[in-house]
């Protein structure tokens, strides 16, 4: 087995220093928080988004339906009362 240099012994202590700072950098109640409000701002985007295709791709399916017909088709009190 080879031995380590003096310099390889640095290189590795400097590396696992600087993961040991990334970690508890990760760890960090406000890097916590940060990244759940990301990802739960961007679920809700993603889900309204995709709810918008899936609604606009099934609407012309639903809206043949005898029984949805009337359902899709009603008017609103908004439109019922402009007139």
């Amino acid at each position: 087995m080879q031995e380590m240099t003096p310099e390889q012994h640095k290189q590795i202590i400097d590396q696992l220093e600087s993961l040991n700072e990334k970690i508890a950098r990760q760890n960090s109640w406000r890097h916590i928080f940060t990244a759940a409000l990301v990802y739960g701002v961007g679920f809700v985007i993603g889900s309204t988004i995709l709810a918008s295709i899936l609604a606009s791709a099934f609407l012309p399916i639903l809206q043949r339906a005898p029984y949805m017909h009337g359902f899709l088709n009603r008017p609103t009190p908004a439109t019922t009362s402009q007139q």
